[in-house]
């Protein structure tokens, strides 16, 4: 299926966007708007589907090399089919050109990456262990061993354990803290102030701004709404957007769904059947 852009954007600007003003509830709001940017639109231009990729593509290999590539493997093919010595020099013609044109393209790209991330750790790293060659870590998880020694290989069997293990991380730690036998509170430590903080309502015109700052190579949460699709979007949506942020503040309730995480365990080193050598890192939808 080939999204058409263009058509898209037509299609968000005649959808029939709900009035929030006309919400109490902010959660009824949301199951709305989304109901019709969601449901109504996105599903029908870009419908999730699953693909299988074997190999992950060269990001530097543009459609001029892609074509040196196809001339260079036809060579080949015609010079192991005939034998020809003249066969053979133009395939090896073509494929030094190949390497002649990837090496700068590849060193371009590189280049561009480290200068994107001027200033930013993680992101040169990022860069450079791809370079590199250094695979990242692995979140798929075999099989675990619980604290009683069983092993655990079943999928869903690992997710109750991993989700049992890390729900029990914080009672485990206030159990040890020793009870306070002065029986001094909390509020004991803490200052107080005459200062006070109040939510103002969002600006229209700083909702566009945000929207249109949005990074769209950042990982897509629960709601399976992306980056690049909220990016595109945002000349349309960023008034509705407002208008529910608003009704958010307001009211004082902060929508459900956005509560919910996407949650991964990501390996930190050492024993992989131990969950205690993993992390969890949550991905919240990018509107939330």
């Amino acid at each position: 299926m080939h999204f058409d852009e263009s058509q898209f954007k037509k299609d968000l600007i005649k959808a029939p966007w709900p009035c929030i003003d006309n919400f109490q509830d902010v959660n009824c709001a949301l199951a709305a708007w989304t109901k019709i940017f969601l449901h109504g639109v996105v599903d029908k231009h870009a419908p999730c589907r699953t693909r299988i990729i074997r190999n992950k593509p060269s990001p530097w290999l543009n459609p001029s090399i892609k074509q040196l590539m196809f001339k260079r493997d036809w060579l080949k093919r015609k010079a192991t089919k005939t034998g020809m010595p003249e066969d053979y020099t133009a395939y090896r013609t073509s494929r030094n050109l190949v390497k002649k044109e990837i090496r700068p393209a590849k060193k371009r790209f590189y280049q561009s990456g480290i200068n994107d991330a001027s200033g930013d750790q993680k992101a040169t790293w990022k860069v450079l262990n791809d370079l590199l060659g250094k695979k990242s870590c692995a979140t798929k998880i075999n099989e675990l061993k619980s604290d009683c020694g069983v092993t655990i290989t079943n999928p869903e069997d690992i997710a109750d354990y991993m989700n049992k293990h890390f729900a029990a991380i914080s009672p485990n730690l206030a159990s040890k803290i020793q009870v306070n036998e002065d029986n001094i509170t909390p509020s004991e430590f803490l200052t107080k102030t005459d200062s006070s903080f109040k939510l103002k309502k969002v600006e229209a015109s700083s909702m566009l701004k945000l929207l249109n700052g949005i990074k769209i190579n950042k990982a897509t949460g629960i709601d399976k709404i992306s980056n690049r699709i909220l990016k595109m979007a945002a000349p349309v949506i960023y008034k509705n957007l407002t208008d529910l942020f608003n009704l958010s503040i307001t009211s004082g309730v902060f929508p459900s769904d956005w509560k919910i995480a996407k949650v991964s365990p990501l390996f930190k080193s050492g024993d992989l059947s131990n969950a205690n050598n993993y992390r969890l890192i949550s991905v919240l939808p990018t509107i939330a």
